[in-house]
């Protein structure tokens, strides 16, 4: 039975527009990461990202520090839903450099609610996109091997939201809690995905609790 580790990306310092790397506080943060990994004595583990610098950025680090050779090219299927669209189309607040972060999450959390009630069909082809390359990874993984997938909170939730047959409204929730560089845990087998642990920051907690961010 696989476990596919889903690694979140390090700090970007914020809902930067365009395609932001991370900082050096985010490096930091997937060397944390990284160390954990190699911990917990993955399996034969594959190294998959997003096609987001950010993601990117994020899965050289783990391959550096852990030795697991990434897989190429990119799976755009993990990459992030594009916050600043559905700001623009569905929230008054489109621009959000300068606000506290308070009011940054209640705006981006209204236009998430927002975009998952409209009837354009986006919400849907974003989940189905991040669902279908996952399915695509352990396909090709084959069994008894681990998988480690680094990506952003977005799709994280939304895999996860699968997972447990939960509502869409519960996306947003968990979209607001997902930590830089936190590990979530899914294993697959005959009867489907399901969830073992989200958002794990147990190695950002502690000694290393300076690194602990959400954006």
């Amino acid at each position: 039975m696989p476990a596919i580790y889903l690694v979140r990306h390090g700090q970007t310092g914020g809902l930067a527009e365009g395609d932001p790397g991370i900082t050096e506080l985010g490096e930091r943060q997937a060397e944390a990461a990284a160390a954990e990994l190699q911990r917990r004595g993955l399996r034969m583990p594959v190294l998959i990202t997003g096609a987001l610098r950010r993601q990117l950025d994020t899965a050289a680090i783990i391959s550096l520090v852990t030795g697991i050779k990434l897989s190429a090219p990119a799976e755009p299927g993990f990459n992030e839903f594009d916050h600043q669209a559905i700001l623009s189309a569905h929230s008054e607040k489109r621009a959000l450099g300068g606000r506290d972060n308070r009011e940054v999450q209640a705006a981006l959390d209204q236009a998430l609610t927002a975009w998952i009630a409209d009837a354009g069909g986006e919400w849907e082809s974003f989940v189905a996109g991040a669902v279908g390359a996952l399915d695509e990874v352990i396909s090709r993984a084959g069994p008894g091997r681990d998988v480690v997938i680094v990506t952003s909170g977005g799709v994280i939730a939304a895999l996860c939201m699968r997972a447990i047959a939960a509502t869409p409204n519960s996306f947003v929730a968990l979209n607001r809690m997902a930590v830089n560089a936190s590990i979530t845990v899914l294993v697959a087998g005959s009867s489907g995905k399901n969830l073992l642990s989200y958002n794990d920051h147990a190695h950002l907690l502690g000694r290393a609790e300076k690194l602990l961010t959400y954006r």
